[in-house]
């Protein structure tokens, strides 16, 4: 029922608005387009080898765009640590087995050839090196395991408190020689469903860590928080601590911040890894910051209940 004069009117109006809308369409846009330039750039480089790159995150952008960015850089960043690990560990991994190889085989040529005597001293020397390669493959069959997710655990409800003072007990001798003192502060009510030899492990690689590395007559101090999240067990101690960008590579195999971090104080540069492996296959984390009074504070977050494809409960 409406006139040609009013049907001419709408068509132009329809025709006079199509460019506005468009434009605005395209303005809109601009930020959704923007984020997708930027990932597939960044795949295009990780396509080619290059895994450290990382996208641009558009803030104006869509949440679930900027969740896929920032999403897509963890997970280069996390190709990124697997590709220098892989890089660099054959080469440490080399030296680190050869060095107590040809310590061995030398002592033992040795023996053979009637430079040494044969006594129980130079064979418990032979031992001793034999025993530092089974503990490195030991240990990176463990990394192994946990990185495929196929670390068991055997979970058990346990007090935390007594699991320290337990690991405490191992390490005396090593803090009195370095004449380390410790405080404890911790609820006796704080208990964890976990697997209690793993985390026990953890923790007491925390603390070897901390004695070797805190500096002599420091003190370590041990935390543990129960929250409603889960529970927290935190060591701290006296020492010079690390520098502010090493943090992040704490827990890269085979990594040590200084020359003091060498195998004679520090071990293989494999304790953190592992200690970070337990508590990612926990569903928890380690994390580690610098203490304003000086020293490192490194804290284990364990969720409760815990959660593991890889968990078994003990009868």
């Amino acid at each position: 029922g409406m006139a040609l004069e009013d049907w001419v009117t709408v068509f132009a109006l329809m025709a006079a608005s199509m460019p506005i809308i468009a434009a605005a369409a395209l303005w809109a846009s601009r930020p959704i387009a923007r984020q997708f330039a930027s990932i597939v750039a960044a795949a295009n480089q990780v396509s080619v080898g290059t895994f450290g790159v990382s996208a641009t995150v558009v803030d104006s952008a869509p949440a679930e765009l900027v969740d896929l960015a920032e999403t897509f850089n963890t997970m280069t960043n996390r190709l990124a640590q697997y590709q220098r690990e892989v890089r660099d560990s054959s080469a440490i991994l080399a030296h680190e087995l050869r060095t107590p190889l040809n310590a061995a085989l030398g002592r033992l040529d040795g023996l053979m050839d009637g430079v040494f005597p044969r006594t129980n001293q130079q064979f418990q020397i032979i031992s001793n090196q034999l025993h530092q390669m089974n503990r490195l493959v030991n240990d990176l069959h463990l990394l192994s395991l946990a990185r495929s997710g196929s670390m068991e655990l055997e979970i058990e409800a346990f007090p935390v408190p007594d699991l320290i003072a337990e690991r405490f007990s191992w390490l005396g001798h090593l803090a009195e020689s370095h004449g380390v003192s410790v405080i404890l502060n911790s609820d006796t009510f704080v208990s964890v469903s976990a697997d209690r030899d793993r985390i026990g492990q953890a923790i007491t690689i925390l603390i070897d860590n901390a004695v070797r590395h805190g500096g002599l007559s420091g003190t370590i101090s041990v935390q543990t928080l129960s929250t409603e999240s889960g529970v927290h067990v935190s060591v701290s101690d006296s020492g010079p601590g690390v520098r502010h960008h090493e943090l992040k590579h704490l827990t890269d195999r085979f990594w040590r911040g200084d020359a003091s971090r060498s195998r004679h104080s520090g071990g293989s540069g494999l304790g953190l890894s592992i200690a970070a492996a337990i508590c990612e296959a926990h569903g928890g984390k380690l994390t580690f910051e610098n203490r304003d009074e000086g020293g490192l504070k490194c804290t284990i977050y364990l969720p409760q209940p815990v959660r593991s494809a890889g968990a078994v409960s003990r009868e």
